[in-house]
């Protein structure tokens, strides 16, 4: 809402400056790297695609090299590990609650404090406004993971193989996974056996969701999080605890935190014979 009402007060003048949509459709259709995410993603002045964490710093370096000599001035935003934006470089959260900050004060308004809260790299710029305060969500990654599996599990994705890859992408290779069966697997491994998952609660009534969030950092790189992880399939409902190390060791924080350890056991009266649970 703060980017339209921007967009009303400043005018399309200004953000237009040095942006061609169609450009931009026209060189990132070159990039067989980059997948166009689903048009209710895209704006007028907003391109959004899904590219893999290991191709994305490249990717964007050689697109903003491409789209200079255009004679475009965009800004690329990468963010939560799979998501790329591009947009015209006046466009942005940052320079909306700027120029409101600049409204107010004019106007002898401005409030004795303002309170940004954000999730991901598009939201990076509001913490680089003066007088501003930023509060980055901790525990959105986590949201966004299990929100990812519910809509996996109910066959609600497009183009699943992509985010199959991504989900890897955001775990480490040597990543470990005690399950609530008591057995242990590579990180990695599990993700593999998704794939034949996919659907398989279409039509039914499946929720997952996680509660009693506790984070706590372990050092400058690692933190280690407690939750209840529940999940409901028609009228059973299903709790284990868990406990995930993630890190950012390596990692911009644009690309979110790294999963490296999952270890999962059954609340009291809680089990199931679906040996499909998935973290």
């Amino acid at each position: 809402m703060v980017i339209q009402w921007f967009q009303m007060k400043v005018g399309l003048m200004f953000l237009n400056h040095k942006w061609d949509k169609k450009i931009v459709t026209e060189e990132t259709s070159k990039f067989p790297e980059l997948t166009l995410q689903s048009e209710t993603e895209q704006r007028p002045h907003k391109v959004s695609f899904k590219v893999e964490k290991e191709k994305a710093q490249e990717v964007m370096k050689n697109l903003s090299e491409i789209l200079v000599k255009r004679g475009l001035d965009v800004k690329i935003i990468y963010s939560g590990g799979m998501d790329l934006d591009i947009l015209p470089q006046g466009a942005g959260k940052g320079q909306a609650l700027a120029y409101l900050h600049k409204k107010m004060v004019a106007e002898g308004k401005l409030p004795k404090n303002t309170l940004a809260c954000g999730d991901s790299g598009n939201d990076a710029e509001l913490f680089t406004i003066p007088d501003v305060h930023g509060v980055m969500m901790k525990h959105v990654q986590l949201s966004k993971f299990y929100l990812f599996l519910e809509r996996w599990f109910r066959g609600d994705i497009e183009n699943p193989e992509q985010y199959l890859e991504n989900l890897k992408a955001v775990c480490s290779s040597s990543g470990s996974y005690f399950s609530p069966y008591g057995a242990e697997q590579s990180l990695h491994e599990v993700i593999g056996k998704l794939e034949e998952c996919y659907g398989e609660k279409k039509g039914k009534k499946f929720r997952i969701w996680v509660d009693q969030v506790f984070p706590s950092q372990l050092d400058s790189n690692t933190w280690l999080v407690k939750f209840k992880k529940l999940e409901q399939s028609g009228e059973e409902q299903m709790c284990c605890f868990t406990t995930v190390i993630l890190s950012s060791k390596d990692v911009k924080p644009s690309q979110g935190l790294t999963w490296v350890h999952v270890h999962q056991t059954w609340m009291d009266g809680s089990t199931s014979d679906d040996k499909n649970w998935f973290l």
